[in-house]
């Protein structure tokens, strides 16, 4: 106390009476003391957080200064009213000592620990002579604070808190509950913080904000027109929903947005919510008691405020949107680029197309008057051909250039067409490649055997070195036209290499700057072991990192610690500070980890993980990478998966120009910055008319493929009214064990067809399904994982957050309400990674040779089949769309009833928005749109009106009285 509050503070005591009534007296900060030791013994004595002016309340406007901020961590459920965030003590003692701060002060209160965060100077309210934005400031934090440490919602400066080491009593309300004396667990009054310090430790804390404002708008009915009806008859899932525990505000407003968008009264809503025994406790202590809560839901909602839940949501978030460049405003090609095309197709031995000479016309006029950006058009329309042609003709000893491509065999093949069009010299630049070193010398090696810089590897004396681009690296880099990859052209943007110094850069295909890795926390151990450098700085608040502090309280490997909690952000300066240690990692790989007495397998594992270490944490020479991470475990241990935006595109650099070649840039998941413009020609030639989609209502995920597949044989079956198919293109998974399954469906209809089957991930740039008709992707999983989408939000958003209930429920299953992530970001990025995915791989058939094909497609919900609409897809056609049903009908057959077991269904709701099809100018009536979209019953245009108009707004205006205009424009 005496640490707490001055000598002269006036300090306010509490506690609860058997009969549970809550009193408070306010002393000088002496005789508090003398109280408090008079009353050692005396259950349940609490102090409040502030000194208070010795006014009549107790509220904030009495509070005068704080010393501290304090949070209150609950765990179990004994003496709980709702559910805690921790099982057990072990897991939130192991989750404060990983805290990114540490607590001065903690102790045990009984069902619980409670903690201080000392300040080196007094926060003064304005009651003690100080700035209100002191107040203001001080609840901002603390609310921060309390989010980070999964406190208890305790954190204004008037809360009381209990005294170190008094009794815990819960007999005035729980009497089976005994009375637990606390205890101290900690006191280190020498560590104190400023409040700048514990304001940086909580800035990047949190995504409410993030979730709020990405949610949906909910218009509806007005209360006149509202369904009364008693609780009884609502449905059985509304009803569980109300008597069910779990969190109680969010659960609260879910359930009563849901009975709006019914078209339920308010009356008959406030009837219903008293059936919640949970919110009764909670909600009726309050001013006006559960009946005013629930009227200030239902004002919110009615006011347009948000609701983001399993049955709504907003449409997909398209981050770049192209500024379109009309061909007229292209000048003609100078004769020497045309002359230069047609030396191309000689080459290739193929005849080009107009729209690839269109194209080429729109490329070489935004190349000469911006200077980078984006360049988008469809696949098949000459990208690469723009690109490898406009090198030939302009690269030269004064105009160097870099033609990016995303694999090695793409970029020999770029390379050897470059040496057939122009004489000026081609190098090429890539790190170790297993594959080609094979292709040229006939020997598997690895990468350690192979290193020009070292005298004793095996490129020394290999008779393939001088044909070997990695072997000749410092030969190939002189040269005015070099071919590199994707990840070599981002390993020199960390570095600030001169190989870019004022280079024209031409990336084909998009170009990600994200890299992911997961590595076991044994495998880190071991390499710390046998290197003697500690790993902690790089993942800090992990166990790895908490070692020694779990192990001092003897706290259980199972128990929780904050990055098994939290998905952890860490910013560009926190992530340049690991420079130093990078470097020393760097030069421990150069040397090799071998100690005495380590076996050479046990070296050879710490070598690899140290190589995998040093690849991923490079550091950028400009300051501008970020990463973030996650602790979690499976039947093999503990995990940490890591991801990390290697670069930025927004700093500058010494490269004279940089275009990316995307065919699907409004498909990127994050924006470009707006130096990186989307660009495209509206001109040009779109062929998304060419494709008919059979859509399959499933989340393309691996533990739903089953599924998928066998809706995708009902699509088989009954989709494909257009032919049979003779060559047909499957997707699917590396090492999938489906493809027997696939074979046998298309066998079953399309008889001997000959099936071409790409692997995912190695799809772009393919082009031996060029002939296909049919694009089978019902068996590839195009989910990445639950912790990249949540890893990918945290890097885009610039903040730490917790994984439940956010991603997770309590329990530890995936939180997706209607198979939608809750996290606006992640269903973003998941929705947009997998639609680039499966345009791409549709677009390796025919369309690329402007023929006809169908397409059977996985797709979760209506909003991915509208993001293609109002993307790659604008005049796609939607042949069939199907979903798995339970259950069984009866239906009367030749005088007989006959139980029949349906295993499929039309989609309604997926199959109607066929309406987008309508020419532009066409009218259609709102009662028709609501019938073709499965919406059925009175009213079911007004009650489902913000649902339709978050798929159909883009498409569709309001036309003459109760009809919808087609527009003529996707805006």
């Amino acid at each position: 106390m005496g640490t707490l509050f001055a000598p002269t503070d006036q300090v306010v005591l509490a506690r609860i009476f058997p009969d549970g009534t809550f009193q408070n007296q306010v002393l000088g900060c002496g005789d508090a003391i003398g109280w408090l030791l008079a009353n050692a013994d005396t259950p349940n004595l609490y102090f409040r957080a502030s000194a208070h002016d010795g006014q009549a309340g107790y509220s904030e406007r009495n509070c005068t200064s704080s010393r501290a901020f304090f949070v209150d961590i609950d765990y179990g459920s004994a003496g709980h009213a709702k559910p805690t965030p921790f099982q057990d003590e072990d897991s939130a003692l192991g989750y404060l000592l990983g805290l990114p701060i540490k607590p001065s002060w903690a102790w045990h209160t009984g069902h619980g620990i409670q903690a201080a965060f000392l300040l080196d100077q007094p926060c003064l309210f304005p009651a003690g002579g100080g700035s209100p934005d002191n107040l203001l400031r001080y609840r901002r934090i603390a609310s921060k604070l309390a989010s980070m440490t999964m406190a208890d919602s305790a954190f204004t400066p008037e809360h009381a808190y209990r005294v170190p080491c008094t009794i815990n009593s819960k007999g005035y309300k729980h009497t089976d509950i005994p009375d637990i004396q606390g205890y101290l667990l900690w006191s280190n009054i020498e560590q104190v913080h400023t409040l700048e310090e514990i304001e940086n430790a909580c800035a990047h804390y949190g995504i409410e904000d993030h979730v709020e404002s990405q949610a949906v708008p909910v218009s509806n009915i007005q209360d006149e027109d509202g369904v009364d009806a008693p609780y009884d008859e609502l449905p059985q899932d509304i009803r569980d929903e109300i008597e069910s525990g779990g969190e109680r505000s969010d659960r609260l407003f879910q359930i009563i947005g849901r009975m709006i968008r019914a078209g339920y009264a308010d009356t008959t809503i406030q009837g219903a919510i008293k059936h919640g025994p949970d919110f009764v406790e909670k909600f009726d202590r309050r001013s006006g008691g559960l009946a005013r809560q629930v009227e200030t839901c239902i004002a919110k909602i009615r006011s347009g405020r948000y609701v983001y839940a399993g049955n709504q949501a907003p449409p997909i978030r398209i981050y770049n949107v192209p500024v379109q460049v009309p061909l007229q405003e292209c000048p003609e090609l100078q004769p020497a680029f045309q002359e230069m095309l047609d030396r191309y197709a000689s080459v290739a031995g193929i005849q080009l197309l107009d729209r690839v000479r269109h194209a080429a016309r729109f490329y070489e006029y935004l190349f000469a008057t911006k200077i980078s950006g984006v360049l988008e058009s469809p696949c098949g329309a000459g990208k690469s051909v723009w690109g490898l042609c406009h090198i030939a003709v302009h690269a030269s000893l004064e105009r160097r250039y870099l033609y990016v491509a995303e694999t090695v065999e793409a970029l020999h093949r770029a390379a050897d067409m470059l040496e057939k069009l122009t004489e000026t010299p081609v190098g090429r630049i890539h790190g170790f490649n297993a594959e080609n070193c094979h292709a040229l010398c006939g020997i598997h090696h690895t990468w350690r055997q192979c290193n020009p810089d070292n005298p004793k590897s095996v490129c020394h004396t290999c008779t393939a070195r001088n044909p070997c681009a990695y072997c000749q690296r410092d030969q190939q880099i002189t040269r005015p036209i070099l071919c590199l990859t994707h990840n070599g052209l981002i390993r020199a943007m960390e570095d600030g290499s001169p190989l870019l110094e004022q280079a024209a850069i031409i990336v084909d295909e998009g170009l990600s700057t994200f890299n992911t890795w997961q590595v076991p926390r044994s495998d880190l151990e071991h390499l710390q072991r046998l290197s003697g450098i500690d790993l902690s700085p790089l993942f800090p608040y992990t166990s790895l990192a908490c070692r020694n502090d779990l192990l001092a309280w003897q706290i259980p490997d199972s128990a929780d610690v904050y990055a098994r909690r939290n998905y952890v952000y860490r910013d560009a300066s926190q992530t340049s500070a690991l420079n130093a240690l990078y470097q020393e990692l760097r030069a421990r790989l150069g040397m090799g980890v071998r100690t005495t007495g380590t076996s050479l397998e046990d070296s050879e594992r710490a070598n690899d993980t140290l190589a995998e270490l040093t690849n991923f944490f490079r550091p950028s020479r400009y300051g501008d990478a970020t990463y973030a991470y996650h602790e979690s475990r499976d039947d093999a241990g503990w995990w940490i998966t890591a991801k990390r935006n290697r670069f930025s595109f927004e700093s500058q650099r010494q490269y004279r120009s940089l275009w990316i070649l995307n065919a699907s840039a409004q498909l990127a998941p994050y924006p470009y910055p707006d130096s990186m413009t989307v660009y495209m020609c509206p001109d040009l030639p779109d062929n998304s008319h060419l494709v008919t989609l059979h859509a399959i209502r499933a989340n393309p995920t691996k533990t739903k493929q089953e599924e998928a597949l066998r809706v995708s044989g009902v699509a088989m079956c009954f989709g494909q009214y257009l032919r049979k198919h003779q060559r047909i293109l499957v997707a699917a998974d590396k090492d999938s064990e489906n493809i027997k399954t696939i074979r046998e469906q298309i066998r079953n209809v399309c008889g001997d067809a000959d099936i071409v089957i790409l692997q995912r991930g190695r799809i772009k740039g393919v082009n031996s399904a060029g002939t296909c008709t049919l694009a089978y992707l019902g068996s590839m999983a195009t989910f990445t994982g639950i912790d990249d989408c949540a890893l990918h939000a945290s890097l885009q958003l610039g903040c730490t957050f917790p994984d439940r209930p956010h991603v997770y429920t309590q329990a530890g299953a995936p939180n997706w309400p209607g198979g939608r992530m809750r996290i606006p970001a992640m269903r973003t990025y998941y929705a947009l990674r997998s639609l680039d995915e499966i345009y791409q791989t549709i677009w390796r058939t025919a369309v690329r040779n402007d023929l006809p094909v169908e397409a059977i497609v996985v797709l979760p919900d209506e909003h991915w089949l509208t993001a293609l609409w109002r993307t790659v897809m604008p005049a796609v056609r939607l042949g069939s769309a199907y979903r798995e049903r339970e259950g069984a009908e009866t239906f009367d057959v030749a005088g007989q009833t006959q139980t029949f077991h349906w295993t499929f269904e039309q989609d309604p709701h997926l199959f109607g928005l066929r309406i987008i099809e309508m020419e532009p100018g066409q009218e259609i009536s709102k009662k028709q749109v609501a019938d073709e979209l499965g919406y059925t019953g009175q009213k079911a245009w007004e009650k489902n009106k913000s649902t339709i108009m978050g798929l159909l707004e883009p498409f569709f205006e309001d036309g003459s009285t109760n009809r919808m205009l087609r527009r003529k424009a996707v805006p």
